[in-house]
């Protein structure tokens, strides 16, 4: 769910261990037929370009670099992961408790109401009942130290 940490997360992990993890970079396309034939794992439309990430660029830094490649995958997403030869092992990063994420969100520059932090919460605990059989682990953010 957004707001949780996951960026926090995969950032931390890039700037601590380059030699083990990556990211894929989201590609660019005007072509429908590559989103057609799923060489994209997840795909949006910004004005009237498609963009997405490719998962041939996946496949090059898990197999080609060695390397643990990190994905911030929309839930609708994991099924379609799921699906292909990577073996993804999928972690979902939850939402803490209310009084937890006022805390966590303290050092934010953006102000977030009461009322944000229960729907980010909503929207965790959503996404968690929805998916969790598709999940290897389910990593609730208390401190990401």
């Amino acid at each position: 769910a957004p707001n949780v940490g996951r960026h926090e997360l995969r950032r931390r992990l890039l700037q601590n261990e380059p030699y083990l993890f990556d990211v894929a970079i989201p590609h660019t396309t005007r072509a429908r037929p590559k989103v057609a034939c799923h060489s994209f794992i997840e795909f949006g439309q910004y004005d009237r370009d498609l963009y997405g990430t490719s998962i041939d660029d996946i496949r090059q830094i898990v197999h080609i670099k060695q390397k643990i490649c990190i994905l911030n995958l929309n839930p609708e997403a994991i099924q379609t992961f799921n699906k292909t030869d990577l073996y993804p092992y999928l972690i979902c990063i939850a939402a803490p408790s209310f009084e937890r994420l006022k805390r966590l969100e303290l050092d934010r520059r953006e102000y977030l109401t009461d009322k944000d932090y229960r729907e980010i919460i909503r929207k965790s605990r959503s996404i968690e009942r929805r998916y969790h059989l598709l999940f290897d682990h389910i990593f609730i953010n208390n401190d990401l130290d």
